[in-house]
């Protein structure tokens, strides 16, 4: 299902009259524009419309003028010299395409010392490459970096949409659902649709998509469990407290992260 679901999306995401018309209907301007950098925390779809980016440009040509690499896992200096200069120096001008790109997913996960590289090789092959930057956060990318481009800044997915998109997937999938579970899915990813979806498909795997398997694959714990290890805490009773807690997470089998995060927010009311 997922699979599925995000090769479709990398050609029309879930929200084509908001983001699809917007890129693909300024192709021109986009052309002028030097490089871009999107950020904000996973699961908003910064690759798929950096990819959507590189369709529209270069059109039939994008995968062979396209360098997709993800910095978190090559973040030296040497794989910045050795693959990306490699490719930005190399003049290709078949078929008119106008430049090659760099999708450079989470880049932030780079090195000082990468980005100072990264950097030089932009000014240095901007006239035939151009840089698509992801990114969790802003402040990771060195200023000098951020000046040659157009930075972009993603926001959660709102309810609404979210909400709609998974219901479309369960439509399309023929999986039995309950619109409150897909809701308690939204509120659990918390507008992270990478998330959602993968805790949509859990959810189906056991019959249908209800409140009751929600709830059993994310490890979400009774919240009378955890008021009760927050009354033993307060109590001072915290052998009591202790018991409480191991079986939270032991004998329910409710995630340990889980069980704390929700003990934490209790213990702050």
């Amino acid at each position: 299902m997922v699979r599925k679901v995000q090769t479709k999306a990398i050609i029309r995401p879930s929200r084509p009259e908001r983001h699809s018309g917007k890129v693909t209907g300024h192709a021109e301007e986009a052309r002028r524009i030097a490089s871009y950098a999107l950020y904000r925390s996973s699961g908003l779809w910064k690759t798929t419309i950096a990819l959507i980016v590189a369709r529209t440009l270069l059109k039939d040509y994008w995968k062979d003028f396209t360098l997709e690499m993800n910095a978190s896992d090559e973040r030296g200096i040497d794989v910045i010299r050795e693959k990306i200069k490699v490719f930005a120096s190399h003049v290709d001008r078949r078929a008119g395409i106008p430049f090659r790109i760099v999708l450079l997913d989470e880049a932030d996960s780079l090195t000082h010392d990468s980005q100072t590289a990264l950097r030089r090789i932009m000014e240095e092959f901007s006239s035939g490459t151009r840089f698509i930057l992801t990114a969790n956060y802003a402040s990771g990318i060195i200023v000098p970096i951020q000046s040659r481009c157009a930075v972009f800044r993603f926001v959660r997915i709102p309810k609404e949409d979210a909400v709609s998109h998974l219901e479309m997937i369960c439509q399309k999938e023929k999986v039995k659902y309950e619109i409150k579970a897909i809701e308690h899915i939204y509120e659990l990813s918390a507008g992270d649709m990478r998330q959602a979806i993968n805790q949509l498909q859990a959810a189906a795997s056991l019959g249908s998509v209800d409140e009751s398997n929600v709830k059993r694959i994310v490890g979400v714990s009774k919240r009378s469990s955890v008021k009760e290890m927050v009354q033993h805490a307060v109590k001072g009773e915290f052998r009591k407290q202790e018991s409480s807690w191991l079986n939270c997470f032991q004998s329910m089998g409710y995630l340990r992260e889980i069980c704390s995060g929700t003990f934490m927010k209790m213990l702050h009311r």
